[in-house]
Parts: C-alpha cells; sequence; structure tokens
C-alpha cells in the first residue's frame, strides 16, 4: 500500500474540483483531503466538508466565508480572500494541491503551491500564459512538478512521456469548436450567454465555457503546452474535432501519429494525474463499434478573431497577460450582459493596443501589469457601452 498523501482542491465546487471528489470518494486510498475552497458556494462546500473532513477551507468571498463561520461548526481553519486560496495553497500537511480556479486570479495560489513544493495538479491554463518563464523557473528552484490535467495538456503529458524531443515533426491540440461551429459571423456577434454556455460536448465552469466558444481556451492552450513540455511554437498546431475523443496527437518526423483518446469526461485525465490507473468506471469505457467518423478542420479565425488575437499577442513581452487578464474581465462583462459576445475580442485588442510595453520584468512587474490591465479593461468596457 502506497504512502497516503494530503491533497487540498481550490476550486472544490466547481466542475474539476467536484470530479476530482468523486475520484477520491470511489479510490479509498492513496489521498486525503486536507483542504477545500469556493468562491462563493457554502452550501456545496457544507456537504464536501461533511464528506471528506478536511483540516482548513478557503472561500474567497469574504461575506460567503463570514456566512460560513456563522452558520457551521467547522473544527478547522477558514481561510477567506485571495490571500486565504494562497494560505490553502501552501498549508502543511498538503502534498498536492488541484489548481482546479479558473482565470487570472489563480495565479498568486498557484505561486504559493509551487514556492511550498506542492506537487500542482493543474487544471487553470491563464497562470502559465500569463507567466510561464517565470513560474517554470519557481518549478525547478523548488523541485517540484506540474501535473496537467486539462484533456489536451494530459494527452500530450502521455504521448511525449514528459519530455519534448527533437525527433517531434507536429505536435496536435483538439478543439470541439465550441457551440458556434456552425454558425455564421453576424450570429456569433450576437450570441446571449444561454446560447454560449451549451457546449456541445464538455460539462464545464461558466468562464471555461465561454473561453471554449470564443476559442480563447485553445489559444491559452498553445502557450500553456510551450511551457509545460518545451515544444516550440511553431510546432504546435490546433486543429477542430468536433467530437472530442481524440484530445492530443504527437507525429514524430518518420511519420508515425499517435493520439490520445478518451470520452469527454474530465474524470479520466484527472485520475491519470493523481496516479490512480486502476480508477475505473463502466461509463468511461468506450465502445468503438458505435462510433461514427471522427474528423478534422482547421479554425475559421474570421469568425473566432479571439484565437488569432492571443497568438498575436505573443508577439509582444507581456502581451500573453494583457491579452488573458483582459478576456477575464470582458468575460465577465458578458456574462454579466453588459457587453455582447463578438465584443468580448474587442476588448482584449484594445488593452493589447492600449497597454505599452515596459523593460522591467520580474513577479513585482507581473503583478503591477495584472491591476493596470484589470484597470485598463474596465474602462474599454464603459466606453463600449456608453
Amino acid at each position: 500500500m502506497r504512502k497516503t498523501k494530503g491533497l487540498a482542491i481550490l476550486g472544490s465546487t466547481g466542475s474539476v474540483g467536484r470530479s476530482t471528489l468523486d475520484i477520491l470518494s470511489k479510490a479509498k486510498e492513496g489521498f486525503n483531503v486536507t483542504g477545500l475552497s469556493t468562491n462563493k458556494n457554502i452550501t456545496l462546500l457544507k456537504e464536501q466538508v461533511k464528506q471528506f473532513s478536511p483540516k482548513f477551507v478557503a472561500i474567497r468571498d469574504s461575506l460567503s466565508a463570514d456566512e460560513f463561520r456563522s452558520l457551521n461548526s467547522f473544527p478547522g481553519k477558514v481561510f477567506s480572500g485571495l490571500e486565504g486560496m494562497e494560505e490553502l495553497a501552501s498549508a502543511r500537511g498538503t502534498d498536492v494541491v488541484v489548481m482546479a480556479i479558473s482565470g487570472a486570479e489563480a495565479l498568486k495560489p498557484f505561486l504559493s503551491a509551487i514556492r511550498s513544493s506542492k506537487t500542482v495538479i493543474l487544471a487553470n491554463k491563464e497562470a502559465l500564459v500569463m507567466a510561464g518563464s517565470l513560474i517554470m523557473e519557481e518549478v525547478r528552484r523548488y523541485k517540484t512538478r506540474i501535473l496537467p490535467v486539462d484533456s489536451e495538456q494530459s494527452a500530450l503529458f502521455q504521448l511525449l512521456d514528459d519530455a519534448y524531443t527533437e525527433d517531434v515533426h507536429k505536435v496536435y491540440i483538439t478543439c470541439s469548436g465550441g457551440p458556434f461551429l456552425n454558425w455564421s459571423k453576424d450570429k456569433i456577434y450576437s450570441a446571449s450567454p444561454g446560447d454560449t454556455l451549451k457546449h456541445p460536448t464538455w460539462q464545464m465552469g461558466k468562464k471555461i465555457t465561454v473561453d471554449s466558444a470564443t476559442l480563447a481556451n485553445k489559444a491559452f492552450e498553445v502557450i500553456e503546452a510551450h511551457w509545460l513540455f518545451n515544444v516550440p511554437l511553431d510546432k504546435i498546431k490546433v486543429v477542430i474535432h468536433p467530437q472530442s475523443l481524440i484530445h492530443g496527437m504527437v507525429e514524430y518526423s518518420d511519420g508515425r501519429l499517435f493520439a490520445s483518446m478518451h470520452k469527454p469526461d474530465m474524470r479520466i485525465p484527472i485520475s491519470y494525474a493523481l496516479g490512480l490507473k486502476s480508477f475505473s468506471r463502466e461509463d468511461l469505457t468506450t465502445d468503438f463499434t458505435s462510433l461514427g467518423p471522427l474528423t478534422f478542420q482547421d479554425i475559421d479565425e474570421d469568425r473566432f478573431p479571439l484565437f488569432r488575437i492571443i497568438i498575436g499577442s505573443l508577439k509582444l513581452k507581456n502581451g500573453p497577460l494583457i491579452a488573458t487578464v483582459a478576456n477575464d474581465i470582458a468575460v465577465d462583462a458578458f456574462l454579466k450582459g453588459v457587453i455582447k459576445f463578438g465584443q468580448i475580442p474587442e476588448v482584449v485588442f484594445a488593452a493589447l493596443s492600449s497597454i505599452e510595453e515596459e523593460p522591467r520584468e520580474g513577479w513585482e512587474h507581473i503583478f503591477y501589469l495584472q491591476d493596470k490591465t484589470k484597470q485598463v479593461s474596465q474602462e474599454i468596457i464603459e466606453g463600449l457601452i456608453k
């Protein structure tokens, strides 16, 4: 029997967090849940606490944290705010941190986990996109590991055997195409939040579902794969694969092509990252005789301009950071009905055009630029709605 490891989940009430707890509830051994966190879903958090008995909880929304403290006789420590998420990520007794918070705000807790030498099970794309070089330096300095659980990065992690080689000709990341794959450009521009959240194959949180609809998430995954696997950017290609059965492919220089296939269910890559390869569920297996054709196509960047804009941001030193934070702000405004779907890429492009390049480097500049981009993006949105 292997040693039991302490595990904390940042974002335990989200889709990845719930899937992780579903796996752990059936695995029975290997991990002890030490910490759980939510933004403000304290009702579900209370149920999770009752089932898994963690030592710590963190609640991003301070008012919800106060309510949780007043309504529950939780014997452990309750952290609150973004600082509380950082404390949970670095708490003693935790060996593994599942980073399942979406958006740019995951950066500081992610960094906290790395600097505490935790193994990070990563479901967040934005942090590596924002500061990939600095993060990988921290990973080496603190002698820890990042294990991806996004289905595409997990596929590449398995196919590349955790090490890029010069023999690789091309790395392929697949994409379902989202809910607007066959919509016209004009119809996409005016899509409602309700339409946007109807993903054809995956059940995910609201933010990542919007990113899937704009194809921003695929641009993020290109940059993320570059940092995780040290693959040159010009060797990474995204192809639309509506069936969502093949999640990643690696083609070698001698023509051999390897693909990773499984049903679109996050429990599969999560269990692999946790090392629970014996975890099995009948509903996760594939009946090949029932499969229809598997199809592939290129991205139409005219209908999905945000993919092109984010990839283009790589030409600027801090472009990916600006694009990531601006996208967060724009997606939030769209979900609140403040701007149109088609204005999300407009906000990102305007932010990239408005913030001047600066020679400064390091974490202090990263966090300064993160705050500055939030402010500029809000101003751009205010200008759009006047």
